[in-house]
């Protein structure tokens, strides 16, 4: 028991590391009807690949480069969590990683489209299923002026699980002689998106009748030595379950300490650039600042700030200039 406690609090002790935010206010619309930032909805576009993701903050030299995490391929591989990442590092101000170079380690590329089920009350904007394939970068300018309805999870069912957690209970009930009554009864709940595994004493009760006579020598000591057997049986079961419970919490345990770390790491150590060309053959970042067809976007933007409504002008887009060295204003 005391090896199983200690894995569970292992299990729970997470560090704490700094989150990513939008502090540039002209990419406001990058937000979805609820008020989260991109950078929130694409971290919790990962609970469903049982990882718990934190998105780091990026300086206005650094961009998201791409790494591929084990198994969460599908939470990484797709064009929406692409876009989603690219909003939350152009609303810091920072650069922005190519889609070929960003999915280039994939075994499989998802495109205008999230392979698994929105978690529960999560609102993916509709800009972040554009077509990245064809400009090979997040394109704002495209992104400001779509026009669509938010993304949320199907209705969910009364056994299906959501937000990616998964809720599994047991009922045990072992039959014994009429002599004896025993009930084991064992709940446990996996909570995957927090890495946290949660289990319930397991309880077990037992009465046992006396149905010798008192008269009777001989078959009361064989009754008591039948139920000190059966007693022994019984705590040797849960005793080995216990210790089996252990094992498989500390597997579980080693597996998502490995994949949050990954994940986390990879999110934390943003790449830096520096004016020189990556050893590996990478394209240079993009930088979306200083692109002429979203200033104008903007200074529209700006200019009609504080009219009357009128029609929203759609920009006419052309595709992206990718071969210029980033510059600033």
């Amino acid at each position: 028991m005391a090896l199983f406690l200690a894995v569970l609090t292992l299990i729970t002790t997470v560090s704490a590391l700094g989150e990513a935010d939008c502090t540039v206010s002209q990419y406001r619309w990058t937000f979805n009807s609820g008020g989260s930032t991109p950078c929130r909805v694409a971290e919790q576009l990962f609970l469903p690949c049982n990882t718990s993701l934190t998105i780091g903050p990026l300086n206005s030299n650094q961009f998201y480069r791409g790494m591929i995490p084990d198994m969460n391929y599908p939470c990484w591989c797709n064009s929406v969590f692409y876009s989603l990442l690219s909003a939350c590092a152009i609303c810091q101000g920072a650069l922005l990683d190519h889609w070929s170079d960003f999915s280039k380690g994939c075994p499989r590329r998802w495109m205008t489209k999230y392979p698994l089920t929105i978690p529960a009350r999560v609102r993916v904007p509709h800009w972040a299923y554009l077509d990245v394939q064809a400009s090979d970068v997040f394109d704002p300018a495209a992104a400001a002026s779509a026009v669509g309805s938010e993304s949320t999870s199907p209705a969910q069912g009364s056994t299906t699980s959501s937000a990616g957690s998964s809720i599994v209970t047991s009922s045990i009930v072992s039959p014994l002689p009429a002599s004896t009554t025993a009930s084991v009864l064992s709940t446990s709940s996996i909570i995957s998106n927090s890495a946290t595994l949660v289990s319930s004493t397991t309880s077990i009760t037992s009465s046992i009748t006396p149905t010798a006579s008192a008269s009777s020598a001989s078959p009361s000591v064989a009754s008591s030595q039948s139920g000190a057997s059966r007693r022994t049986v019984i705590a040797a079961g849960v005793a080995g379950g216990i210790v089996t419970l252990g094992l498989i919490a500390g597997l579980f345990f080693c597996h998502r300490r490995r994949s949050i770390k990954a994940s986390r790491k990879l999110m934390t150590t943003p790449y830096t650039y520096t004016g020189e060309t990556p050893s590996e053959t990478r394209k240079k970042p993009y930088d979306p600042h200083n692109d002429a067809r979203y200033l104008e976007l903007k200074e529209l933007n700006q200019s009609t700030a504080g009219q009357p409504s009128r029609k929203r002008v759609h920009v006419p887009l052309d595709v992206l200039n990718i071969g210029k060295s980033p510059s600033r204003f």
